[in-house]
């Protein structure tokens, strides 16, 4: 008989002290998303401009024309006084960013949803949003093989509850927590041989927010799952055409509208613009923003972002197919973290983040521990809204303007985020270029096997014979 074990003082007191990291973060997370969104987000939030598009597009209307999204406002939800003031004074899209410039195929992706009452979808919304919440950390959780009981296991849930783009997210009801859940569900699926159902899941990701759900088609590519990245292009073109389809049957012309509301969006002093001229410019995430802070020339910031994108996403690539094709999340949160950078994205896209959170958590090798503790840190200021704090803090006049009107202020304070995003990607290569570094000869030739084998799909019967020569050829130019 096996004699019972009592737990140590020691033991017992961090399972507490977790216990209480969780308990404070769930409580964070409570009141900063599901209880904002009942409070404020309700009557007006990120899912109502897209929700009333779909209700156009369904009609056949101009889902880009302001006009038809006063008109299409649902009558059980009361329309905020400002948009009819805006759209009058014609400043509705550079103001309020509205009608959203959402694709046809993520209208079309709501359309179905249009034809339910807006009181019935608002529940809906949030009870989504949580559950999804909860599903990506479970499936975070499943793919790096972490028990809910570990320590591990309540670190991930407990930091992943206090990410502030998570609570953002939900507070606005912002579409990018669906797309990362179905983008994280697809990971779980294909590893799990459920092809079909991962091309569908990354299909509903890439029409709903395209740049997001191309980090996940990219990924499949990659990691050479044709049935998922060709299944999941089709699907998203399929909707799109049909939305392009219902359209032009109805004889609206859309295009014009479209391309002219995104320029308002874009232009210098609109609610997207990167440079000074935007108040609400810390809200971005993309490289842009600090590094126009920098030269002062909107040209010069693109070039420079676009080209560090550049070298950064070539260095991912050349690391990534030094590998086998199985799962590594160290690699898939190395491109999420990068796909953050180069173009338009907010704050609560910074749910991505999760994944070199949990790459974080769970690593084990000793050379990629001082990589993780440096991960983690950098991933410590969006366990709150910094950017959104230190501009309401220095608005109300609590900071000093020996500090706020100091050239650093909008070069490294407030872009705080952002320049840690850029470390976490140059980490994250620096972790998967160490991670490569430790390979053995013997794990480099299965490597290169497995490669040369999968590149272009082997027929089974004829794995073995390439396989073999493959084998063969290792050989020879390794000895």
């Amino acid at each position: 008989m096996t004699d019972f074990v009592r737990p140590t003082f020691s033991s017992q007191y961090k399972v507490i002290l977790l216990c209480v990291l969780v308990a404070v973060f769930a409580t964070e997370f409570l009141a900063r998303g599901p209880l904002r969104f009942l409070q404020a987000g309700a009557a007006y939030n990120d899912f109502i401009p897209p929700f009333v598009q779909a209700k156009a597009l369904v009609r056949g209307l101009d889902p880009y024309a302001p006009k038809a999204l006063l008109m299409m406002w649902p009558k059980d939800l009361t329309q905020v006084s400002f948009l009819s003031r805006d759209a009058a004074a014609g400043r509705i899209e550079a103001k309020d960013g509205i009608p959203s410039p959402y694709p046809l195929s993520c209208l079309a992706v709501l359309a179905p949803i249009s034809f339910i009452p807006w009181k019935i979808v608002r529940i809906a919304l949030l009870a989504l949003n949580v559950a999804d919440s909860l599903l990506v950390i479970a499936i975070l959780l499943s793919l790096s093989k972490i028990r809910l009981s570990s320590p591990h296991g309540y670190i991930l849930i407990g930091l992943a509850l206090g990410l502030a783009p998570l609570h953002t997210a939900i507070a606005t009801a912002n579409l990018i927590i669906p797309v990362c859940t179905c983008g994280v569900a697809a990971i779980w699926c294909a590893e799990h041989n459920r092809n079909t159902l991962a091309g569908a899941l990354v299909a509903v990701a890439l029409c709903l927010k395209p740049p997001v759900g191309i980090v996940f088609v990219a990924y499949a590519v990659i990691r050479r799952r044709w049935h998922v990245a060709l299944l999941s292009a089709g699907l998203s073109a399929f909707v799109s055409a049909a939305a392009i389809l219902r359209l032009w049957i109805s004889g609206t012309d859309w295009v014009g509208s479209y391309l002219a509301n995104i320029n308002k969006m874009f232009a210098a002093g609109a609610i997207n613009d990167f440079s000074g001229a935007n108040a609400l410019r810390f809200q971005l995430l993309n490289l842009q923003m600090p590094i126009y802070s920098v030269t002062g020339n909107a040209s010069l910031a693109n070039q420079i972002t676009w080209l560090t994108v550049a070298v950064l996403a070539l260095a991912w690539l050349w690391l990534i197919l030094q590998d086998c094709g199985r799962f590594d999340l160290l690699g898939l949160s190395a491109i999420a973290t990068i796909a953050l950078l180069p173009s338009y994205h907010r704050f609560v896209d910074g749910i991505l983040l999760m994944l070199p959170l949990c790459w974080c958590v769970t690593v084990r090798e000793k050379e990629l521990k001082s990589v993780s503790r440096l991960v983690m840190f950098l991933l410590l200021p969006f366990l709150i809204p910094g950017a959104s704090l230190l501009v309401a803090l220095a608005e109300k006049g609590v900071l000093p303007t020996a500090l706020t009107t100091n050239w650093w202020w909008n070069t490294v304070i407030v872009p705080h985020e952002i320049w840690a995003t850029l470390a976490i990607s140059i980490a994250l290569l620096y972790a998967m270029r160490l991670k490569r570094a430790r390979v053995t000869p013997g794990e480099l030739e299965t490597v290169y096997t497995s490669f040369t084998c999968r590149l272009g799909g082997v027929a089974p019967n004829m794995r073995e014979s390439k396989c073999s020569r493959s084998h063969s050829w290792y050989t020879g130019i390794a000895h």
